[in-house]
C-alpha cells in the first residue's frame, strides 16, 4: 500500500523539525551517485539498529544548513545504473536491506525521501562492506570496534517478531492496517468495548508499542498475523504464503498460483478453504452411503501449514512458506532449516524458532500445543491411510512432502522403511511399541500376510531405524522401538 500525499508531507515536516542533522537522518540538496546511495543504505540500516530505531532517512531537496526547501532533480524512478533500474541495482548491492524511495511534490518542489529499515539479524553490507554513521560521517563498520560490537549484541538478542514493521501510526489508522478483531474471534473472547481497551490488549500481546507522541509502532508480529494487506509492511511483505498447483506430477506446467495477501491469522481459514477446494477427494462409504472425503484431511492440512508458518526463519528476507500441489502429493516448504533432526520430529521436546508467533497461533486455535504438531501430523496420515510424511532439511529451508494414497507393493523400499520407523516413533509417543499386529493395521494387511510385515520390520532393523525391545521373548511376542529409545530409557 502506497502512502498518501498527506502522509508524505507529514513525514517531511516531522523530519524537518530536527534542527541538527542526526546519525539516522541526512539532508541532501543533491546526491545521485548510485554507489554512494548504496553506502548510505548500509550505514543507515546499521545505525537505525544500533539506535533502536525502526528507520533512518535521507531527504533530497532540502538545503543542509538552512533547512530551506529547494527541491531536487534526482528521480530514483528514472535513474538507471548500467541499464538497470536504480532500485534493482541498489537491492543487489545491499542484500538484506529493506528500503523504499518516496517521491512527491511539496510547495511546487520535487522531493525525494529514502526510508531505510533497521538491520534485522546481521549488519547490512554494501558491495560486501558494512558501513555506519558516526556523527555526520559515513565510515566502514569494521573501523569502529565499539559500535560494531554493540551492533552485533543488539542484532543477536533481538527477535524478528519484536522488530518494528511501521512506526508512528495514528490510532485510527491502526485499525485500517490491522484486523485486530480476528484475534478475539479466533480465541473466542469478547471484543473490547473501546478502542483504548483494544490497543491496550494489542500492546500486551506484543502487536503494538505506544510512543511518547501518542502514536503507535506496529511490530512485525502484529503485521505478520493481522495485516489486512501484507504489502503495507515492507518487513513482512515477502512472508506471504504462496500456493502453486501443477498439472500432473512435475513442475513443468502451472495450473494456478495464489499468493496470500493477508496476515496469517486473518487469512488462515480462507487459505485452508481454498486448498480444500482444489485438492482431490475420494469416494468412501459411511453407514452404507457413498460420500466424498478429502484425501488430505482438514487437521492434517492445518497442522502442516501452521508448522511452516511457526517454524520458518523470519530473518530470511523475501521468502515465506510455499505450498505446492501435485496430482500425487503436496509439498510444503519454509525458509530455515529444521531445528530438530528430521528423524526426531515425532515425540521430540518442543523447540520454537518464533515463540511469540507460536503462542498466539496456539491461542487462536490455529495450531496444536508446542511439540505436539508433528505427533498430530503422523497420526492423521496413519488414520487417513497415507504414507508417512517425508522431511528434507538443509541450511536454507525445510520441505515436508505428503504423498497421496499408495499401495504398499508400489512403494520404494526406502519409503516402506520410513513408514515403519514413523509408526514406531508414534507408538512410542503413545507409550506403546511397534508389533507385527500394529504394523499390519497401519498398512491394512490381513493376518495371513503377516510374513510380509515381518520382512518390512527386518529391513528397518537392518538399517538401524528400529530395534527389538526385549530379546528374551518369543518371536510372536516381539515388539520394537525407535533406535533412539535406548538413549531415553
Amino acid at each position: 500500500m502506497e502512502e498518501s500525499a498527506d502522509e508524505n508531507v507529514e513525514l517531511l515536516l516531522a523530519l524537518l523539525q530536527n534542527n541538527a542533522e542526526l546519525e539516522w537522518l541526512e539532508f541532501k540538496s543533491s546526491l545521485g551517485d548510485p554507489e554512494r546511495i548504496a553506502r548510505y543504505i548500509s550505514g543507515l540500516a546499521n545505525t537505525a539498529a544500533l539506535l533502536n530505531r525502526h528507520s533512518a532517512y535521507v531527504v533530497w531537496g532540502v538545503e543542509d544548513e538552512t533547512r530551506r526547501i529547494i527541491g531536487t532533480d534526482f528521480s530514483p524512478r528514472t535513474t538507471k545504473v548500467k541499464g538497470q533500474e536504480l532500485e534493482l541495482w541498489l537491492a543487489r548491492a545491499t542484500p538484506g536491506a529493506v528500503f523504499a524511495f518516496i517521491e512527491f511534490e511539496f510547495e511546487g518542489a520535487h522531493m525525494v525521501i529514502l526510508r531505510v529499515h533497521a538491520a534485522a539479524d546481521r549488519p547490512v553490507e554494501c558491495l560486501s562492506k558494512a558501513y555506519i554513521r558516526v556523527g555526520s560521517s559515513l565510515v566502514e563498520l569494521k573501523t569502529d570496534k565499539d559500535r560494531e560490537g554493540r551492533l552485533w549484541d543488539i542484532l543477536r538478542n533481538k527477535s524478528f517478531e519484536e522488530g518494528t514493521a511501521m512506526e508512528a501510526v495514528a490510532e485510527e489508522r491502526v485499525q485500517k492496517l490491522l484486523d485486530l478483531g480476528a484475534y478475539f474471534a479466533r480465541s473466542r473472547q469478547a471484543h473490547p468495548a473501546s478502542l483504548e481497551d483494544l490497543l491496550a490488549i494489542a500492546t500486551t500481546l506484543g502487536l503494538l508499542r505506544p510512543r511518547d507522541d501518542g502514536r503507535w509502532d506496529i511490530t512485525n508480529l502484529g503485521a505478520l498475523l493481522f495485516a489486512r494487506e501484507l504489502s503495507s509492511f515492507p518487513t513482512v511483505s515477502g512472508k506471504s504464503i504462496r500456493v502453486v498447483q501443477y498439472e500432473g506430477d512435475t513442475r513443468a506446467q502451472v495450473v494456478r498460483r495464489q499468493d496470500g495477501a493477508k496476515g496469517y491469522a486473518v487469512g488462515f481459514m480462507g487459505l485452508l478453504s481454498w486448498l480444500k477446494a482444489v485438492l482431490p477427494a475420494r469416494e468412501v462409504y459411511v453407514n452404507g452411503e457413498r460420500t466424498e472425503q478429502l484425501v488430505y484431511t482438514d487437521l492434517l492440512l492445518r497442522e502442516v501449514l501452521a508448522n511452516a508458518m511457526v517454524h520458518q526463519d523470519l530473518t530470511v528476507r523475501g521468502s515465506g512458506p510455499r505450498v505446492e500441489i501435485f496430482n500425487d502429493r503436496i509439498e510444503v516448504s519454509n525458509p530455515g532449516r529444521s531445528l530438530v533432526a528430521v528423524d526426531r520430529l515425532i515425540n521430540h521436546p518442543p523447540l520454537a524458532r518464533n515463540s511469540a508467533l507460536a503462542n498466539l497461533m496456539l491461542q487462536m486455535r490455529l495450531c496444536e500445543n508446542h511439540g505436539t504438531g508433528w505427533d498430530r501430523i503422523a497420526m492423521e496420515t496413519e488414520d487417513a491411510g497415507l504414507p508417512s510424511p517425508t522431511v528434507q532439511s538443509d541450511d536454507d529451508s525445510m520441505r515436508v512432502t505428503i504423498l497421496g494414497p499408495r499401495k504398499l507393493t508400489t512403494m520404494q523400499r526406502e519409503d516402506q522403511k520410513w513408514i515403519v520407523y514413523a509408526h514406531a516413533c508414534l507408538q512410542y509417543a503413545n507409550h506403546k511399541h511397534l508389533t507385527n499386529g500394529s504394523l499390519r493395521d497401519r498398512f491394512g494387511i490381513s493376518t495371513r500376510n503377516s510374513s510380509q510385515v515381518s520382512r518390512l520390520i527386518a529391513y528397518a532393523v537392518e538399517d538401524g531405524l528400529i530395534e527389538l525391545f526385549d530379546e528374551s521373548v518369543g518371536t510372536k511376542s516381539r515388539s520394537y522401538v525407535p533406535y533412539w529409545a535406548r538413549l531415553v530409557r
